[in-house]
C-alpha cells in the first residue's frame, strides 16, 4: 500500500510554479529510453549554479522545467521520432539529494513523496504526442508532453490531499494519481499548458481570500519567466465557470509575492506580456 497522504507536500503548481507530482500517461514506461542519473545530476548542479534555492517547494517547477525541457531538446536532435524519456523516481531523487548534499532525513518533502510513492515521468516530445494550432497568440520554439503517475494497485489511493505549509501563503493542495501537461518554451517565457490532475487553493492572505469564495481551483495554466534571478508567474484556476489568474513573483530564496514587487515597476511589463493571448488546441 503507498504511504498515506502526509501533511505537506508539493505547492501547487498553478499559484507558485511548483513541480506537478506523478506520471505515466499515453505511453508506457517499457517504451521509454531510461534517463542515467548522471544525466539528471548535471543538469540539476546547472541549475543550482544559478544562485536560487533548490531546498525549497516555489522553486521546484523552475528547476524542474529547465531539466525537462534541456533533456527532451537533446533526445529530438537525436532521435526526433522517439521514444520519450523516462525519469525514474530514484533517479530523480538521487540526483537531486546528491547536488544538495542533503542526508535522507533532511530531503524536502515535494522531493521525498516522489520517492515514497513512486512517481516517475515520462516526456514525450514526438511531433505524434506534441502536435497543435494555435487558436491565439504565437507557437512555442519547443514543446513537451509530461506525464506523472504513481503505479496502481490494491488500496492504492487515485488522489491525496494534504496542506503545504513551506511556503508563504500556505497552500492546500488535491493531487491525482494521474498528472498531465505540456510544457512550452517560448524563449522569453515557459508554459505549462493543458493541465490535468491537479487542484488546490492557498489558504492565507490576499491570494487565500480571493480564493475562498470558489474553493478548490484546479491548475489550467501557469506561465513564468525569470528577471534578476526573481520568477514572476501569471497561472490561471477554475472552479466550474469561474476562472482567477493571480500574478505572483518568486524571489530567490523562494519566498512568494502576490503581484510584484512595489519597487520594481519594470516588472509591470513582464507581466503584460505574460498575459498575452495564448490558446492551443492541441490534436490528440
Amino acid at each position: 500500500m503507498r504511504p498515506a497522504a502526509p501533511s505537506r507536500h508539493i505547492a501547487l503548481l498553478v499559484f507558485s510554479g511548483i513541480l506537478p507530482s506523478a506520471l505515466s500517461g499515453q505511453v508506457s514506461t517499457r517504451d521509454a529510453i531510461h534517463v542515467s542519473r548522471n544525466d539528471i545530476q548535471a543538469l540539476m548542479a546547472a541549475e543550482a549554479e544559478k544562485g536560487y534555492n533548490l531546498l525549497v517547494t516555489t522553486n521546484a517547477t523552475r528547476m524542474s522545467s529547465a531539466v525537462i525541457l534541456s533533456l527532451a531538446r537533446t533526445a529530438q536532435a537525436e532521435r526526433p521520432d522517439g521514444p520519450p524519456l523516462l525519469l525514474h523516481h530514484a533517479d530523480w531523487y538521487a540526483a537531486y539529494q546528491a547536488v544538495t548534499g542533503l542526508a535522507d532525513d533532511e530531503i524536502p518533502m515535494f522531493m521525498q513523496l516522489q520517492l515514497d510513492y513512486g512517481q516517475d515521468q515520462i516526456l514525450d516530445y514526438r511531433t505524434e504526442a506534441t502536435s497543435y494550432e494555435v487558436k491565439k497568440g504565437r507557437p512555442s520554439e519547443f514543446v513537451v508532453r509530461v506525464t506523472a503517475q504513481w503505479p496502481d494497485g490494491p488500496d492504492v489511493a487515485d488522489r491525496y490531499t494534504f496542506t503545504d505549509t513551506v511556503p508563504d501563503p500556505d497552500m492546500r493542495v488535491v493531487n491525482e494519481q494521474l498528472v498531465s501537461y505540456y510544457l512550452h518554451d517560448f524563449g522569453d517565457m515557459i508554459v505549462q499548458d493543458a493541465i490535468q490532475g491537479i487542484a488546490g487553493r492557498p489558504t492565507q492572505g490576499a491570494l487565500g481570500t480571493l480564493f475562498k469564495l470558489i474553493g478548490d481551483g484546479r491548475a489550467v495554466q501557469s506561465r513564468f519567466t525569470v528577471v534578476d534571478t526573481m520568477m514572476v508567474t501569471y497561472a490561471t484556476a477554475k472552479k466550474g465557470f469561474i476562472r482567477v489568474r493571480p500574478v505572483t513573483t518568486t524571489l530567490p530564496d523562494g519566498t512568494v509575492l502576490k503581484d510584484t514587487p512595489p519597487e520594481r515597476p519594470d516588472l509591470e511589463a513582464v507581466v503584460e506580456h505574460l498575459k498575452q493571448p495564448l490558446e492551443f488546441r492541441y490534436h490528440h
